[in-house]
């Protein structure tokens, strides 16, 4: 037997040894729902035990992707997740543990303390084949090929050499600059600009995962959401994180964010550039805010109370009006304010339980300040051209007010509604009901082709102004096509620093035929990538706000 088969089987060894203590982990968490006392610890320790064996993987998962050796002869295997012994000694080691940073970190100028790193292809448990990075040699050989103008990234060979086409099997290719994007302050809006096949998509979720596994408890699952540019996206996502230990991450394509109506309606190209533009978040709070208060021209408001008829003159109620408006909150809390007030106002002159006297009001409030629904009031207000004109302004031109304008359907049932309405439905949702800011990191897939709209739907579901925002600006294609960030930036969140980090290097897809341990590109992209390396100019912008 040759030395590499030798160690090849002693490697094999150690990883059906780990393998038979994590499926014992398996068994053993399998039984603990069975030991509680009670059926409402059984359902919190079943909760709880399927967490934890998410957080071990699956039993047809390798038990590591990795190894590294130090200058002191210590061995470290690295996996998705960690697996001890029965003496609770580690045999494996998980990649989001800050002592395995050194896997990712080491390069021939600063091995970080290692002698070596070896990385395995491994099917199922199985292990096929390893290489090994010495990094004294590699230092070597680096010296000798910088000669060569075309060895731009002395990594690059062995970073080509080893990326292969299963997320799970992503993680042991990322560069050192890659897991410094990983590792990112999360106090801060990360812009993550690649193209094709440069890993950025992985570095996304590999981020999320990091996040949840260093936050020291200060950042669960149910605080990070996920947005990507189609169902695609989210059906290959909800794959790839619970190969990461992470099950519970909200997410969705950007067409999801939306109060629930009727989908189908087709708008034509001008339509969808006119709907997406952030002059239709002014346009609708106008729109909105126009139909409060007495009618213009209008002098007295006449309100039945019991058999009695009152008539309010329209400048009495104009003040109640105005400070219902200037009051913080959304459409329908400052209604309910106007409310309030209008009922003082009446029970001055009349005499009535205060229950009663708000009963009597509603047919006035229908008039002074009708109550909506998101799709109601847009129906209403695509149907009448008046009031798009009044709403528009200066700010939209009579071809795009005719562009907005159409004949809305018999009944709000039957209203249908297009792709690129949601993002305004969505913006009305806020000013009447108002979303609430859930979560404290949102991460942003092909940012570069939202509308500001769509933006604007993201952004406000931020609590601080912390995101990771992926895609290329080059691919930048549509109706939103830009030359750079910028644009896209005025829509997101400003309470942050925007640091704007590219990636160095695009690696050619996999071919049909092409032997296994080629590069690929993640599944989602729908676009072909470079047939070779390509150069890509790196750079790092910081902003301390906007």
């Amino acid at each position: 037997m040759d030395v590499l088969s030798e160690e090849l089987r002693r490697e094999q060894k150690y990883f059906d040894v780990a393998w038979d203590h994590r499926e014992r982990m398996r068994s053993n968490l399998g039984l603990a729902a069975g030991a509680a006392a009670n059926s409402g610890a059984a359902t919190r320790i079943k909760q709880d035990t399927q967490a934890r064996l998410d957080r071990i993987g699956a039993a047809e998962e390798p038990v590591a992707f990795g190894r590294m050796d130090d200058e002191g002869g210590e061995r470290f295997y690295i996996g998705h997740h960690a697996i001890f012994d029965d003496e609770s000694e580690l045999l494996v080691m998980n990649w989001q543990a800050p002592a395995a940073a050194r896997y990712y970190e080491a390069s021939h100028a600063d091995p970080r303390r290692l002698r070596l790193k070896r990385t395995f292809d491994c099917s199922m448990n199985r292990i096929v084949s390893f290489s090994d990075a010495l990094f004294a040699q590699l230092a070597d050989a680096v010296e000798e090929l910088e000669a060569y103008e075309e060895i731009s990234d002395a990594l690059l060979s062995d970073l080509e050499s080893n990326r292969t086409g299963t997320m799970q099997e992503i993680v042991r290719t990322i560069q050192a600059s890659q897991f410094d994007l990983i590792r990112a302050d999360a106090d801060q809006l990360t812009i993550v600009q690649g193209g094709p096949g440069t890993g950025k998509t992985a570095i996304a979720l590999h981020r999320v995962s990091w996040l949840l596994f260093n936050s020291l408890g200060n950042l669960t699952a149910d605080d990070i959401l996920m947005v990507g540019p189609s169902p695609t996206f989210t059906r290959y996502t909800r794959l790839v994180l619970p190969s990461l230990g992470d099950t519970s991450v909200a997410q969705v394509d950007v067409h999801q964010l939306h109060p629930p109506v009727k989908r189908g309606r087709q708008d034509d190209p001008a339509a969808v550039k006119l709907k997406g533009d952030g002059r239709m978040a002014g346009l609708v709070r106008r729109a909105l805010y126009g139909r409060v208060g007495p009618a213009e021209g209008q002098h007295w408001v006449e309100v039945q109370v019991g058999n009695r008829t009152l008539s309010l003159p329209a400048e009495d109620l104009k003040p109640l009006v105005g400070r219902s408006r200037a009051s913080t909150g959304t459409y329908s809390e400052r209604r309910q304010l106007f409310r309030e007030l209008l009922a003082e106002l009446v029970s001055s002159r009349v005499r009535l339980d205060r229950g009663r006297l708000r009963l009597a009001l509603d047919p006035a409030m229908d008039r002074l300040w009708p109550s909506y629904t998101p799709a109601s009031f847009l129906r209403e207000l695509y149907g009448s051209r008046d009031r798009l004109i009044t709403a528009a302004g200066d700010e939209f031109t009579a071809r795009e007010v005719s562009v907005l304008h159409r004949r809305p359907a018999e009944r709000l049932s039957d209203e249908t509604w297009s792709d690129s309405d949601l993002a305004v439905l969505d913006e009305l949702d806020h000013l009447i009901n108002g979303v609430k800011s859930s979560y404290l990191h949102i991460v942003v897939d092909e940012a570069q082709d939202l509308s500001p709209m769509q933006l604007r739907a993201i952004a406000r579901r931020s609590r601080n102004g912390s995101m990771t925002v992926v895609g290329d600006i080059a691919q930048s294609t549509g109706h939103w096509a830009r030359d750079d960030w910028d644009d896209l930036l005025d829509h997101l969140p400003a309470e942050l620093p925007h640091v704007l980090e590219e990636l160095h290097f695009g690696y050619r897809c996999l071919q049909p035929g092409q032997a296994p341990g080629r590069p690929t590109c993640a599944p989602d992209r729908g676009r072909p990538c470079g047939s070779t390396p390509t150069d890509r100019r790196a750079r790092r912008r910081s902003t301390s706000g906007r």
